[in-house]
């Protein structure tokens, strides 16, 4: 790795191998994978799971070499303002990639210390400050919010908003300007095609594949699912993160009816989802709130039509380029309804869906244009 290349350092409470992190470990190493060949990429994690305590067995003390980049792994105490400060005097990165406005444990210590070592930061919220996320726990959520516009917290950093919800309530909240905030969307993983499309008309193999939480929404697919007249199965795959919420969901998968087969299937390794798309017909994912979504890119990226809920994701227009269905969050008949409309369709008709999915990824996520995209918005900030 030559010396001329530019760091980029990232900042990320959770990083590979951890599996329950969801969403900003996917941009991350989708970020390192595409630009990690430009920029020597280097990132600062705990040396743990999202809510775990153990640290992980195969690591090593400083840099460990994942992908293309090197992670250093930090137990909590490690993500002090001395500590970082002596790391970022240390390595000098030209920028500080960070993620999310609510993860102060992980970001307090290094916004201090960046200013005192002078290196810019970008920061992407990562859906923290998206309306439906500011619901949950708003009591908490607003009061942080105005402390944060107070005292300054955000003041000189850049903002890489990935939706325009997210450019209007950092503009909203805490009062970013306009020439601070960059709109651009996530990077997704590499398009891989079906080699061989076969469906029956009349059956279904649906799945599920995110974290099972409230937020999720997998309890309305479960209903959507078990009022279907045709053959299904309905397979679930992810961690279990609200223990309640998923009780209220076994209750629901027991009343499966006879023509329907709903499991839980445990949680996947990083980066075997994609793979897992590919054995199903369609992907079902009533969520309350994406602020991107790369579980559904994902799906789309692997031939997999998307049932997806209206209003809540920036994949708005999925349905009227073909590549699926969106239903109203609380429809419950309308998810069973576009279900069983994929349901319906034998192999040529679901050959035809699937030509569409395609047609759409090609218009809506061109890797190499966004690749380029990145790479003017970081050189403007390292400038």
């Amino acid at each position: 790795m030559g010396d001329c290349m530019k760091k980029i350092m990232v900042f990320i409470g959770v990083y590979l191998p951890g599996k329950k992190y969801g969403g900003p470990v996917t941009s991350i190493r989708n970020f390192t994978e595409a630009l990690g060949d430009d920029y020597s990429v280097r990132i600062v994690t705990t040396n743990h799971d999202f809510c775990e305590r153990e640290a992980y067995k195969d690591i090593n003390e400083g840099w460990n070499r994942v992908g293309k980049a090197d992670v250093l792994y930090l137990p909590d105490e490690g993500l002090s303002f001395e500590n970082l400060k002596g790391l970022l005097e240390e390595e000098r990165p030209d920028i500080i990639y960070a993620s999310g406005v609510m993860n102060i444990k992980v970001n307090h210590g290094m916004f201090k210390a960046a200013k005192a070592v002078g290196i810019p930061i970008l920061l992407a919220p990562r859906g923290d400050i998206c309306d439906n996320a500011i619901n949950i726990k708003r009591w908490k959520k607003i009061p942080f919010l105005t402390v944060s516009r107070i005292t300054k917290l955000f003041d000189g950093m850049y903002f890489q908003a990935t939706a325009e919800e997210e450019r209007t309530n950092l503009k909203k909240y805490l009062k970013i300007p306009d020439d601070r905030i960059f709109l651009l969307q996530n990077i997704s993983a590499e398009q891989v095609l079906k080699t061989d499309i076969k469906k029956n008309a009349g059956s279904l193999r649906a799945v599920f594949i995110s974290r099972i939480h409230m937020k999720k929404n997998l309890l309305a697919a479960i209903q959507a699912v078990n009022a279907m007249t045709s053959e299904v199965t309905f397979d679930i795959f992810g961690p279990v993160e609200e223990e309640e919420y998923y009780e209220k969901c076994k209750e629901e998968m027991e009343k499966a009816p006879k023509n329907v087969k709903v499991s839980y299937k445990g949680m996947l390794k990083p980066g075997e989802a994609g793979e897992k798309f590919s054995e199903y017909d369609c992907f079902v994912f009533p969520t309350l709130t994406e602020n991107y979504g790369h579980v559904i890119a994902e799906a789309l990226m692997h031939d997999c039509p998307v049932v997806l809920s209206k209003g809540t994701t920036p994949w708005e227009d999925l349905e009227s380029e073909g590549a699926g269905y969106l239903v109203e969050l609380t429809d419950i008949e309308g998810y069973t309804a576009a279900l069983e409309k994929i349901a319906a369709l034998d192999g040529a008709e679901y050959k035809e869906l699937v030509d569409r999915v395609r047609g759409y990824v090609d218009k809506k996520i061109s890797l190499k244009d966004l690749r380029n995209k990145y790479k003017e918005m970081l050189e403007e900030i390292m400038q």
